[in-house]
């Protein structure tokens, strides 16, 4: 999809998981940008810092978006893991990767 094109947050894409608005889609790749982009930093010994004005607004859409049937291990469609137990004062970033499955401590 061209994200530049007049009207492209308005339209529906087609997705594995079906037919969602484009702007459901775009925020779907960032966050898997952004995540996989942690995964790298921590895997590496790199700052894998999320900057809270990015992390907060993907964490809200994930926690409304992601269901238990999308749950490891037991989900219908389990792609993710379950969550990682964190202090909800934790900057948004690390409560990203934990709702997410991952641990913000690895590093």
């Amino acid at each position: 999809m061209r994200w530049r094109r007049p009207g492209a947050l308005q339209r529906v894409v087609a997705l594995p998981i079906g037919e969602v608005p484009a702007e459901v889609a775009l925020g779907m790749a960032l966050t898997d940008a952004v995540v996989h982009g942690w995964d790298l930093a921590a895997d590496t010994g790199q700052d894998c810092t999320i900057d809270d004005r990015v992390a907060g607004p993907l964490l809200a859409a994930a926690q409304a978006a992601i269901t238990d049937e999308l749950r490891q291990p037991a989900g219908a469609r389990a792609v993710f893991a379950q969550p990682v137990p964190i202090d909800p004062d934790s900057p948004a970033g690390e409560r990203l990767v934990a709702f997410l499955g991952r641990s913000p401590q690895f590093r």
